[in-house]
């Protein structure tokens, strides 16, 4: 740990100037007056937004904004449509019942969507899911206290709501940009690198499988990789199908694949 630290890697340095940057430059929508004014004061989520979406490689960041916008616009939604509801209720049963109608909402809303995320009934939109519930949650208990003692019709209701849209936008615009045009780091590149050197050793493997096989040594069967059978220990070909199929190589394949999918997204 500490040698990490106090010897940090290249990229890791070059990923914590990257997000220092942007956050530098997100600052500004609570620092500066216009940007104060023209987000009318809900910069706080510029900031928040920022912070959550910083992200190692522009695949990863281009689907974290995508997502968290999405989130966002659905959660804001399903509140403006739930404070529309409790003034229903308000009205019918009394004000003291918004309370426990409040609750059930939160309760609910939540439920449904965490069960649409473990279901992975939209597997690609995990972090949507995410976002929508606590925005969800957050806004709707905000919202309620700060409705009930403003007196706040809908239309103001969804007037503020759209100025935090408007600041999460601002931010997945700066990090989107930072990311592609002052930092780049792109997945893709990380898979042209790593794939021919599994390839590589995936071929060393064969090749290394055949010679055995025609010098009639015994292999070992799928079963057995966990564990290597007598007379193997410290075997080259043993440490060769281990690294390129084994259970060594399940970390790189996991970091290839992350990889992949945060290449699909990437502009270029």
């Amino acid at each position: 740990f500490f040698s990490g630290v106090c010897s940090p890697s290249p990229r890791a340095m070059y990923f914590a100037l990257r997000v220092a940057v942007t956050m530098a430059i997100l600052s500004t929508a609570v620092l500066y007056p216009p940007l104060i004014r023209l987000l009318d004061g809900k910069g706080s989520w510029a900031i928040i937004t920022g912070v959550v979406m910083s992200e190692r490689t522009v695949g990863l960041v281009f689907q974290k904004g995508v997502y968290r916008v999405v989130g966002t616009v659905v959660g804001c939604l399903a509140v403006l449509l739930s404070l529309y509801l409790l003034d229903l209720v308000a009205l019918v049963l009394g004000e003291d019942s918004e309370v426990c109608v409040l609750v059930a909402l939160v309760a609910v809303v939540s439920g449904a969507v965490y069960h649409g995320k473990t279901q992975r009934l939209f597997a690609k939109y995990d972090y949507a899911f995410f976002v929508t519930a606590l925005t969800y949650d957050y806004l709707l208990l905000h919202s309620f206290q700060y409705h009930r003692t403003s007196h706040l019709n809908m239309y103001e209701e969804a007037h503020v709501t759209w100025y935090r849209i408007l600041s999460i936008c601002y931010a997945v615009a700066v990090v989107m940009l930072v990311h592609v045009f002052v930092f780049p780091d792109y997945a893709g590149d990380y898979l042209l690198q790593a794939l021919p050197e599994r390839m590589l050793k995936t071929a060393h493997c064969i090749e290394q499988t055949i010679d055995h096989w025609l010098e009639g040594a015994r292999l070992a069967t799928p079963l057995q990789l966990h564990q290597a059978p007598p007379g193997l220990d410290g075997d080259p070909v043993w440490d060769t199908l281990m690294a390129s199929v084994g259970t060594a190589s399940l970390t790189g394949r996991s970091a290839e694949a992350a990889a992949a999918k945060a290449a699909a997204a990437e502009p270029r």
